[in-house]
């Protein structure tokens, strides 16, 4: 069994060379297998940081369906208070529209905060 990654995968390499007497060294099989385990860790690299960018965007997402839903329930309820008035209505109307930016600017900031994780790693 080879190692994985071996810091002196150039010795191993050329005891090979030496061994079989293969000039080339694409041909080895050390270095074969070594350029498929480089292969794989790239792309074990490149799933790991796009699923982590897919998982900020989705939570984006989540956080941005939540607000929007939250918002269409409290202005029913706004028309409702309007009902009673055109003060209450108006208070209503503008308490809503104020919990919803607040909450679309905090789903705005949790997903920058998600993806500048990403960059520190």
């Amino acid at each position: 069994m080879y190692p994985r990654l071996h810091k002196d995968i150039n010795d191993l390499i050329l005891k090979e060379i030496n061994a079989t007497g293969n000039k080339d060294i694409s041909k080895t099989e050390i270095f074969a297998k070594f350029k498929v385990e480089m292969f794989e860790l790239r792309k074990t690299d490149l799933v790991i940081s796009y699923g982590s960018k897919k998982e900020c965007l989705e939570d984006w997402q989540d956080g941005y369906s939540d607000c929007r839903e939250d918002f269409l329930i409290e202005a029913g309820l706004s028309v409702i208070a309007a009902g009673a008035g055109i003060w209450p209505g108006l208070v209503a109307g503008a308490a809503t529209m104020l919990k919803y930016e607040i909450c679309i600017g905090r789903n705005d900031r949790d997903y920058k905060k998600c993806m500048g994780r990403l960059k520190t790693k």
